[in-house]
């Protein structure tokens, strides 16, 4: 049994983001399971990543994201957290899609908005959950001294700035150094 992701090589450069998506979720189907908000945030996440040379930048923004939380109806971190599957909220999944996104990049890279507990708590929330324990006593632990409501308004802000093409900082990453084995 295998999977395979495939792609004409004449546009290969138009499908990586959707090859990276795809990857990733291939990856998080593994022993863990992961809620649906990050399984989409984080597929998205990943897929803005650039390659050159012996760098790679994450944090871009996904053009049809951005549009969908300029315009498209919005989902609440707390209906974000509680939904099991997308299909779940009806017309408003590509408003799931784009507020799983704007979850993920805010967690993954809080450190760059100020925010440098957020990505640790994230990663607990996820362990909790993966150990059964449902979102709301997860989110409890995990981001003790914050509740939903807060994390509601700093995304709120995050929102603002993406949708508002404030200059957004990006996570570079050096590939120099990663083991010839892993480039063949």
């Amino acid at each position: 049994d295998e999977n395979l992701l495939v792609s004409s090589s004449e546009s290969v450069s138009s499908a990586t983001p959707t090859l990276f998506h795809e990857y990733v979720h291939l990856l998080l189907h593994g022993d863990l399971a992961f809620p649906a908000w990050y399984h989409e945030g984080l597929a998205e996440l990943l897929s803005t990543t650039s390659i050159r040379e012996d760098l790679a930048t994450l944090g871009g923004v996904p053009l049809g994201r951005k549009r969908a939380l300029m315009r498209g109806p919005r989902v609440s971190v707390e209906e974000l957290l509680g939904t099991r599957h997308s299909f779940e909220l009806g017309r408003r999944t590509p408003g799931f899609y784009a507020e799983s996104w704007l979850l993920a990049h805010y967690l993954h890279l809080g450190p760059l908005y100020g925010a440098p507990e957020r990505l640790e708590q994230a990663r607990e929330l996820l362990l909790l959950q993966n150990r059964g324990v449902s979102w709301r006593p997860a989110f409890e632990r995990a981001f003790s001294g914050t509740s939903v409501a807060q994390l509601q308004t700093e995304l709120d802000a995050h929102r603002r700035r993406i949708v508002e093409d404030a200059d957004l900082p990006v996570n570079d990453f050096a590939l120099s150094g990663i083991p010839e084995s892993f480039e063949e």
